[in-house]
Parts: C-alpha cells; structure tokens; sequence
C-alpha cells in the first residue's frame, strides 16, 4: 500500500490485488478523471455557440500537464488527487446550476462531491464554497449579495445534514473527526505538528504557487507582449473576467493554505486547475492570432511543430521507461529499512513502536504488509528512532544495517 495510503486503497485491493501495479492503475485512473473534469469544464464555460473557443481545450491541459506539480505527485497515490477530482466535480456542477439558473439539484450534486472531498482529506476541500463569491467579484452585476449568501447556504445544508446524521447514527465517528481535530487541523494550526512539512516562515505556500505558475505567467507576459507588437484583437471582456472567475477559485483553493504552518508543494495539487483554466482564458487570443497568421499558412511552421511535438512525445515516453518503479531518492534510507526490517519479521505481522512514522509505516505495509502498533509495547518486535531505555530490558538490539531505525527484538526466556 502506498505509503500516502490515497482514497480507495482497500477497495482497490480487494478488486487488484495488493501490488505495485495496483497503485499505478489506480494513479492512473485519478489522473484521467481529473484531465477529463478539466475539459469538461472548459467545454461547459464556453457554450455551442463559441464552439471555435470549446476547440481550445487543449490549452489548459498543457498548462496542467507540463507543470512540475501533475509531473511528480500525480503519480504519487496522494490524498490531494482525489481530492482534486471532487472538488472539480463540484465545481462543475455549480458552473452548471449558474447557467441554468435556478436548478437546485445540482447545487445538491455539488454538496454530495464537497462531502466526498471532505472525507477524503479533511476541511481544505470546503473550498469550493467560496464559488458564488468569487462569482460576485468576477461578475459584478451578474449576481447580488444576496443570491451569493443564500446559494452558499443551499451548498452548506445538505453538507451539515449528512455529518449531523453520520455523527448520530455513528457515535465512533464523531471521537474519529474530534481526534483529526485536535492531532491534525488544531495541532498543525498551533505549529505543534513539526515532524513534516513544517515550515517557519507561513508565506512559503506563496513562494511554492509561484514556482508553480511560472510556466503560464511566462506565457501570459509572451501572449501580452504579442498582442502589443501586432495590436491583435483583445479577447472579448467578458472572456477575460471569465479567466479572472478561474483564478480566484484557483486563490481560494491555495492562499488559505498560510494559516497553517504545515505547508508543502503538494497541497497545490487542487489549486492547479483553476490556474490552468483561468489562465488558459487570457492567452487564447495570442494563441488564436499565431495559428490564423503563422502556424495555418507556412508548412514549415508546421514541419517545426509537428516535429518538435513528436520530439516532446519521445522524451516522455523515454522518461517513462527509465523511472518506471523508481523510488524518490529521499526515501531511499527508509525503504533500505523498511526491506531489512520486514525480511527479519516476515509478512503480514504487527510490531511494536514507541514512535509512529508515517514513511516507515507505509513502506512496511507496501512491502510486507507488516503494522506498528503504538499502543502495545509486548510484541516480538520493537521498532524506534531511538535506544530503548531501561524500562525494556526485556528487548535486545539486533545487529542489521539500518540507516535511521532501529528493532528489537524481545529475549528468549
């Protein structure tokens, strides 16, 4: 199991298998769900009678694809990728009941996907909330205050009824949330969860987004710059505050992020695309003008591109196979511990541990289906980062080459 333990990991086993080729079809599934959200929802903004704007779809897509955000963790099994897809979903739905105006079930849809982003990671996918305000300042005069509050409470409801009714009918349930409460979303607001991702400085969110949108701001500023030099048509104001729509939810999604100390570059992962749509808004017109002035008159125009597509085409495929089943080499002292480790154990067993790490704890499981228990300090084996003391004379060091942990094992009588 992957060491990130991504939604669905039991069911994926049970209908899979538990196997390196398990997590990789999964991963793949997440990935396509979320592109084909992606052009669903840039089809939805532009309707059959801007069909030539529907054709660019493919822009946002590239903007998503080719960012070092989808390149390293939409592989990775993490909890933000199905997070991602609900929250998209749920955007979509709402996008939907706009146009429609006045179709309240598909607001019922998009509190039934926000609670799926809910249960699988927590409160950061509430975010989509935020939607009618945002659309209040994209769109001034298109919506009153007051539709934007009572819309945002149509979405909140059925979200509170279905938690109110789990936490009745599932008393457990409510002990498991006020848990991730106070160990998880408290804690991490506090500064107190400082084993990962802790971060002293709460703007480096900020930094993180910008390195993440280099790539589009860079060919924003080159569409602008076009646009200056041939004075081409700016796109219609309407488009440009749909582009601005897109972003704000993409802000939604990212800058509330600073209030936690705990911060990493991954927690980007459902910001990214609304940037790439929204963004992907404002250079169509740069975009429109080379096709219809260069790429569509000159062959060799063509020749380039079509070669020097084929080209980036080769290279992924070529990435692909050189980093098939490589592991990040920041783990690389765990996953040597974690192969020790669990050839001493042996599969599917339970061993104590004074000290609960989510990386060995998963590597563990991925390789030998072997858990730590933190609560029982009597089974054969006793995993820490530390010497034990003197309250476990009953346990003996063993001799093996670990890098960052230590087992024990528990002396013959």
């Amino acid at each position: 199991r992957s060491p990130s333990r991504g939604l669905g990991d039991v069911y994926k086993r049970q209908i899979l298998g538990d196997s390196f080729w398990t997590e990789r079809i999964f991963s793949g599934i997440q990935y396509l769900f979320n592109l084909i959200l992606i052009i669903l929802i840039w089809k939805k903004i532009f309707p059959k009678s801007k069909i030539h704007f529907q054709n660019y779809w493919f822009v946002p897509i590239l903007f998503w694809q080719f960012n070092i955000l989808t390149y390293l963790y939409q592989p990775a099994n993490l909890l933000d990728s199905p997070l991602s897809i609900f929250c998209l979903a749920a955007i979509y739905f709402l996008i939907d009941e706009q146009q429609a105006k006045g179709s309240k079930w598909k607001i019922l849809l998009a509190s039934f996907f926000i609670v799926l982003a809910v249960l699988s990671k927590g409160l950061v996918g509430l975010f989509p909330l935020g939607f009618y305000g945002c659309f209040k300042l994209a769109f001034q005069n298109q919506i009153s205050i007051r539709a934007v509050i009572r819309k945002t409470i149509y979405l909140v409801i059925p979200i509170a009824i279905f938690f109110v009714m789990i936490f009745s009918l599932f008393p457990p349930a409510l002990d498991s949330t006020n848990i991730y409460l106070d160990t998880q979303l408290f804690a991490s607001l506090k500064g107190e969860r400082r084993l990962y991702y802790y971060q002293s400085n709460r703007l480096f969110i900020v930094g993180q987004l910008l390195i993440v949108l280099l790539p589009m701001l860079i060919t924003y500023i080159g569409a602008v710059v076009l646009g200056q030099i041939f004075d081409t048509q700016a796109f219609g104001f309407k488009e440009k505050k749909v582009g601005f729509f897109f972003i704000l939810i993409g802000l939604s999604a990212s800058l509330p992020l600073i209030i936690s100390p705990r911060q990493a570059l991954p927690y980007l992962i459902p910001a990214l695309p609304y940037f790439s749509i929204g963004i992907g808004i404002l250079v169509i017109p740069a975009l429109k003008f080379l096709l219809e002035n260069f790429i569509e008159k000159y062959i060799w125009v063509q020749r380039i591109l079509s070669v020097g597509s084929i080209s980036v085409l080769a290279l992924g495929v070529f990435l692909i196979v050189i980093n098939f089943q490589k592991s990040n080499p920041r783990d690389a002292e765990t996953i040597n511990d974690a192969k020790l480790i669990g050839a001493i154990v042996g599969d599917q067993q339970s061993i104590s541990s004074n000290t609960y790490d989510m990386y060995i704890s998963g590597y563990l499981m991925r390789y030998y289906k072997v858990s730590l228990d933190t609560v029982n300090f009597d089974k054969k084996y006793f995993l820490t980062k530390e010497p034990l003391d003197s309250n476990y004379l009953s346990y003996q060091l063993l001799s093996i080459e670990t890098k960052k942990y230590l087992l024990y094992e528990k002396i013959k009588k």
